[in-house]
């Protein structure tokens, strides 16, 4: 599922492998025929075999418990109740929502801008997920008549956008892509990227997402 159960899952298998250490131990103190190395290449076969298949009860179980399921009808995304699938989805793609919990959210499909219903973005998630309905131009409660990916975009975004050097006046709509890239809406070429060094510093001071891993910053 998310990553916590993958922090869990090492969490298990090391706690398996350290009992079963301590109960070979104590095993190999006491039966001093078993020393011959095939008989301890057969016996860490086993061993490992024995982990795995714990492990994996273990985890079926853990992941299978109602307690830790969040329902996926409590999680709105672009105005749509997820499914199981689409909730499963969006907590194991690679970058997944923090702390994900029941509520309305907005997803921008296309730059991967992830925030609450009417509200500024808080994340930049994945992209291209097949979740939620289409966004909204409403999503975020924008009053500012500038639009990026169909969403009219908020105060503080404006104020990211002048960071980057994009022009605002004339309420233009942008088409930004997952890596940064703009254009005009309706045209065919690459203005720039949005993603710049200058730009963190902006997205810091006012609360605003910054991706974590870009191939070249300028």
């Amino acid at each position: 599922m998310s990553r916590i159960y993958d922090n869990w899952e090492r969490l298990v298998r090391a706690t398996l492998k350290r009992d079963l250490l301590r109960q070979l131990a104590l095993q190999s103190s006491m039966e001093s025929s078993f020393n011959s190395t095939a008989t301890q290449s057969d016996f860490s076969d086993d061993s490992d075999n024995y982990i795995e298949f714990a492990q994996k009860q273990i985890m079926s179980s853990e992941i299978s418990c109602g307690v830790n399921q969040l329902p996926p009808d409590l999680v709105w995304v672009n105005s749509k109740p997820l499914s199981i699938e689409e909730l499963v989805l969006l907590q194991s793609c690679l970058n997944p929502p923090k702390k994900l919990r029941p509520g309305r959210y907005w997803y921008d499909k296309v730059s991967g801008l992830w925030g609450k219903e009417g509200e500024k973005p808080i994340q930049i998630i994945s992209a291209d997920l097949p979740v939620g309905y289409r966004i909204q131009q409403g999503a975020s409660n924008g009053k500012t008549n500038v639009f990026i990916n169909n969403r009219e975009i908020t105060r503080p975004e404006i104020w990211m956008l002048q960071a980057a050097g994009i022009h605002c006046e004339g309420n233009p709509s942008f088409w930004v892509s997952a890596d940064g890239s703009y254009q005009l809406e309706g045209m065919n070429y690459v203005l720039g990227k949005l993603w710049k060094t200058k730009v963190k510093i902006v997205c810091l001071a006012l609360s605003l997402p910054f991706p974590k891993k870009q191939m070249k910053l300028t």
